[in-house]
């Protein structure tokens, strides 16, 4: 019962002895400060809407929460806020994304960390402590992800932290005795040095309670840490399997203990959660020590292990875990360099850690008064070793805890009142990045009557010291928010310094937030400018912002030229061509692009390449467009070209393949110029003269065919079938020349076009089609020669085949159908024939001011080439074109005379076979055409001219052929009204493949009108005629007019009694002819007896020759009726 008894009281004791120590807490820690202001009076900070307490962040290590009780020490009783204590953070990581407002800082990317997110409002905001070495590439990340919200740093404090091997007192103490310098790396060498007789043996510590199993230690088992060791200290036995191996599974043995393996010649040396593992480990085997490295259990044991055990030990600075024990640091080479650090090169010295502050975005935009005290706060080395021995002492006298921190933090402002004092900002002593104001919000002040509050600085302006001067109170050094310099900017708030604009941007005024950049036309090279410098006119630079005048280039549309009057020898320096390539010599800077080649802005004829081997993608020189050609003998002399695709431009001399020559002209051996233009390969057909000789096989057999089947005199029977068949082949065979004349001076035809109709053009050049320089070479002047005599060569066929059949009477042919028949082909092919008269006169300009025939590109008029052949085709015109003409004309106007004759009737039946006798001169409206068409690329060179000159000769064959109807059937009356029509039309479309620039653009629009005016001026007229037909004489003349016809029709009429005469006269009549006399008998018909006619209307009941009753006449018709 007395134990119980004792027991009891025993348990009570101790309860009221640990209420005791509680109740500070629970009854609030006393106030610092005499003047501290009260609990009552302290208020909150608001963010975004929210009111709470000033969030403060602690970390797990004493110093940080002596900084961390420190400040809130000052911002509660100084500067009157509420502090809400946040707990404490593990890591440097998790402090800085808890300030910037990441819900889950433990992420492992921006995007896991979840930062910034609406409607989250970080309750962290002040953090005392952060080793920037921890913690630098987590700041680096969070500013390249978004500076914005990246935590600020508020203090780079004086004090620096640091990590080392330490040895103690007594060790230390027992080696000096002995002689030894332990402290110094090079004593430790176990050649020299036996360091057991002062430590305790590796057997002495229990695995798994005291040392933490090899096995469990992530970074001896990493294979990046393991590979990096064998590359630092060369020991690739000491790793096995990509770890790195341990005796006992407890310790990494060292170079004195390892070969052979004897433990009890290595020192043991702990460190705890792999705490500069990668550097004990490398220094151990770096400077060949008999020390061996192992990792404490747990926390508890790794700070009673050196207490318990003589030992080597981690440890860091400031700190307190050892302070009490005389801990000296093992001095090695060094310290590190960052980048050997990380790249695990860990032989040296520990780098210092730079050591920081950091706030919430919010405290810094919000509220300066904290900020600035969190930016003040600062310690140095030996006050925080002075800090850390006073924080043991506390402990020591029962204050514990959080309340420990609080008194050391307490103890350290009563003992520097005046430092501490010192770090709470004046309301007039701004923080740098803010900066005084006067009342009305200004800026211009130098007084501290003048100063009213502290602001932000605003982008544009920096927070610059300056001192406040009074005639009344003490002066204040503070800050002034000054406008950025000309030449300076800055683009965001709160900041204590402006930038320089970077080369190739300036700011002209004060206060800027952004640079401007260099304008097209200006550059500036160095940084703080403000102004930019302007190109030499009218040069530009290819972009804004640039930065030297080497970036000055000529622009779009003009060249540098290289032959400059102020060039030494008038020849700038880098062009290494023959000087007479370059365009003429100029003092301009810039000159026009010459007409066909593209100039680049930046255009240099410096970069005009000498041959083909120089050409190269990146030169920039006046290149030829698309459809022009030049070469390097004459760079500039450009020739234009019938398609892009056979001159493709953008560099010098390059033609579709096969091809070669000015305009890409000619093509290589065995290949042959198809009618597009491109060069086609001759295949075997071609090769061997197989065409040409079929044809001369096959053309006589049909000929004869023909003339055997024309033979028959016209006047003797009806229109036949075939004579009909020949008309439409006629019309036809016109209608394909026309097309192909028209698509022959289009200068770029689509390709669907040009795929499906290229064979139109080829009729007007038939010997084309026998591919000669497949199998013969030869010369333009030879090829071009034959091709002028194809006529003749048809004469000749036809003067062949009449003398060889009088070899055989049954073959025999009649002299006058043999002619009529060559005469009716050179009729129905004479668009071609005058084309290919013509052919060496149609020609086109290229920019170079040189023309080349439009069939023959690389042909220039002015070689002797072309002039070879002037005499030649002049021959061919007078032949061909005067000498037919004239034959047709004078046959024509005999024709009245001498049709009675059946010879002439068969000679020249190709020109009345298809047409009304009415208009047995048909033929010559079809030569005219044929004239009108070929010369519309002789008398005119621009497209839209040749459109224009083409439609309006098309349309007025058009208009004739309604107007005279001079075919035979309805059937060739309507197939070339429809043709000519589709013509019309393709004329309308015409204007659509050709590039009509602004000259030409005009002049259809006056076109346009002149062809309205001439519609008006042709209803006028229309309307003067008809009232000049009610004139008396005009009257007169009709009436005349009516009287002799009458008198022809009585003449005509008593004759028309006999049924089957006028049925022999109706048979023998064309069908148009018989079409318009039955339509003048239905209208006899009508007007005289009064018949029924269907599709006509009557208007008399009997006719003229009925009855002529007042009564039948109505009311409304004349007496004479």
């Amino acid at each position: 019962r007395r134990v119980r008894l004792l027991l009891f009281w025993a348990a009570m004791l101790l309860c009221i002895y640990f209420l005791a120590l509680a109740l500070p807490a629970a009854t609030g820690f006393p106030a610092c400060f005499g003047d501290a202001i009260p609990e009552s009076q302290r208020k909150n900070i608001t963010i975004r809407g929210t009111s709470m307490g000033v969030g403060s962040l602690r970390m797990s290590w004493d110093s940080a929460q002596f900084l961390q009780h420190l400040f809130e020490i000052l911002v509660t009783e100084k500067l009157g806020y509420h502090v809400a204590n946040q707990g404490v953070a593990n890591n440097a990581q998790t402090a800085l994304f808890q300030l910037g407002s990441c819900q889950n800082p433990g992420g492992t990317s921006m995007e896991e960390r979840q930062c910034g997110l609406d409607g989250y409002i970080t309750p962290y905001h002040v953090t005392m402590e952060f080793w920037n070495s921890a913690g630098a590439a987590y700041i680096a990340e969070f500013q390249a992800w978004n500076p914005a919200l990246s935590p600020p740093k508020a203090r780079h404090y004086t004090y620096v932290g640091a990590e080392y091997m330490f040895a103690f007192g007594p060790q230390i103490d027992a080696a000096r005795n002995d002689g030894v310098a332990m402290t110094f790396y090079k004593s430790w060498n176990y050649t020299w040095f036996d360091p057991t007789p002062y430590f305790s043996k590796l057997t002495d510590f229990t695995v798994g309670v005291d040392i933490a199993n090899c096995s469990t230690l992530f970074k001896l088992t990493d294979p990046v840490l393991a590979a990096a060791f064998i590359a630092v200290t060369g020991y690739a036995d000491a790793v096995v399997d990509n770890k790195i191996a341990c005796w006992n599974d407890a310790f990494v043995l060292g170079p004195g203990c390892r070969d052979p393996v004897d433990p009890d010649k290595c020192i043991p040396y702990l460190t705890y959660s792999g705490w500069l593992e990668p550097s004990g480990i490398q220094k151990i085997f770096s400077y060949n020590t008999a020390i061996a490295y192992g990792e404490a259990e747990s926390w508890g044991a790794y700070t009673q292990i050196p207490r318990n055990f003589r030992v080597l030990s981690y440890w860091w600075s400031p700190a307190t875990e050892f302070s009490d024990m005389r801990a000296e640091k093992l001095v090695f080479p060094g310290p590190s360099s960052p980048s050997d650090w990380a790249k695990n090169i860990r032989n040296k010295l520990y780098p210092i850690s730079e050591m920081y502050s950091f706030t919430a975005r919010e405290i810094k935009d919000l509220y300066a008064d904290i900020y600035t005290l969190v930016t003040r706060i600062d310690l140095s080395n030996q006050e925080f070793d002075a800090v850390m021995s006073n924080l043991q002492a506390n402990w020591a006298r029962g204050i514990s805890g959080q309340d420990g921190y609080r008194q050391t933090a307490c103890d350290f402002i009563q003992a520097n009142l005046a430092k501490t004092l010192a770090w709470i900002p004046n309301d007039l002593e701004c923080a740098a990045g803010t900066g005084v104001r006067t009342a009305d919000g200004g800026y211009e002040l130098t007084t501290r009557e003048e100063a009213s509050y502290c602001e932000w600085c605003p982008p544009g302006r920096f927070s610059n010291p300056i001192l406040l001067t009074s005639v009344s109170h003490a002066n204040i050094q503070t800050y002034r928010c000054d406008a950025c310099p000309a030449g300076q900017k800055q683009t965001t708030g709160g900041s204590t310094f402006c930038e320089d604009c970077s080369s190739g941007t300036f700011s002209s005024s004060p206060g800027t937030v952004k640079c401007s950049l260099c304008p097209i036309g200006q550059y500036i090279p160095t940084n703080g400018a403000s102004r930019c410098e302007r190109c030499p006119a009218p040069m530009v630079t290819a972009e804004e912002a640039s930065r030297f005048s080497t970036e000055c280039i000529c622009p779009v549309g003009t060249v540098r030229p290289c032959r400059q009057t102020s060039a030494p020898n008038a020849l700038r320096e880098g062009c290494t061509c023959n000087k007479d390539v370059y365009l003429p010599e100029t003092s301009s800077t810039c000159i026009p692009c010459p007409e066909g080649l593209d100039c680049q802005p930046g255009a240099d004829e410096k970069d005009l390449p000498c041959n083909a081997a120089m050409e190269s993608p990146g030169l920039n020189y006046p290149r030829p467009l698309p459809s022009h050609y030049t070469d390097f003998e004459s760079p500039y002399s450009v020739y234009l070209c019938k398609d892009a695709m056979i001159c493709p431009g953008n560099a010098i001399g390059v033609c579709t393949d096969n091809a070669y020559g000015i305009a890409c002209g000619f093509c290589e051996v065995g290949f042959y110029r198809q009618i597009d233009g491109f060069c086609q390969e001759c295949n075997a057909a071609f090769r061997a003269p197989l065409v040409p000789v079929l044809f001369l096989l096959g053309a006589p057999c049909a000929l004869i065919i023909i003339m055997k089947f024309s033979a028959q005199d016209i006047s003797k029977t009806k229109f036949s079938t075939f004579n009909e068949l020949l008309g439409i082949m006629y019309v036809s065979i016109v209608f394909i020349q026309t097309l192909g004349t028209n698509l022959s001076i289009l200068p770029d035809v689509p390709g669907v076009l040009n795929s499906s109709l290229a064979w139109t053009p080829a009729i007007s050049d038939i010997s084309s089609q026998f591919r000669l320089q497949c199998f013969m070479r030869m010369s333009f002047s030879s090829e071009f020669a034959l091709k002028l005599l194809a006529p003749l060569y048809g004469g000749l066929l036809f003067l062949a085949m009449y003398w060889v059949s009088k070899c055989c009477k049954k073959l025999a042919l009649d002299r006058d159908i043999v002619i009529g028949t060559y005469g009716s082909f050179f009729v129905a092919f004479f668009i071609s024939i005058t084309n290919l008269s013509l052919k060496l006169f149609q020609t086109y300009g290229h920019p170079n001011g040189e023309r080349s025939m439009i069939s023959e590109p690389a042909v220039i008029t002015s070689s002797e080439m072309w002039l070879s052949m002037v005499a030649g085709t002049t021959l061919a015109i007078l032949l061909y074109c005067a000498g037919a003409t004239a034959s047709i004309v004078y046959a024509l106007y005999n024709a009245p005379t001498f049709y009675k004759d059946p010879g002439f009737r068969k000679r020249w039946k190709f020109l009345f076979l298809s047409v009304r006798p009415s208009t047995y001169w048909w033929i010559t409206a079809s030569m005219v055409k044929a004239f009108f068409l070929s010369l519309t690329t002789v008398a005119f060179q621009r497209p839209m001219a040749q459109t224009i000159w083409l439609g309006s000769g098309l349309m007025l064959y058009f208009f004739a052929v309604f107007w005279f109807l001079p075919w035979r059937t309805a059937t060739l009356l309507w197939l070339d009204v429809a043709l000519h029509y589709l013509l019309a039309v393709l004329c309308l479309l015409m204007p659509f493949f050709v590039p009509a620039n602004a000259t030409e653009l005009m002049d259809a629009a006056y076109i346009f009108l002149i062809v309205c005016a001439i519609g008006i001026i042709c209803a006028a007229l229309c309307i003067l005629g008809v009232l000049r037909t009610q004139s008396p004489s005009v009257q007169r003349a009709w009436r005349l007019t009516y009287e002799k016809d009458a008198r022809k029709f009585v003449e005509v009429f008593q004759v028309m009694n006999d049924a089957k005469l006028m049925a022999d006269v109706l048979h023998g009549l064309v069908d148009v002819d018989y079409t318009l006399t039955v339509n003048v008998m239905k209208i006899l018909s009508v007007e005289l007896l009064g018949n029924t006619e269907s599709g006509r209307l009557i208007w008399r009941k009997g006719g003229r020759l009925g009855t002529n009753k007042k009564k039948e006449r109505g009311p409304d018709l004349p007496e004479e009726y």
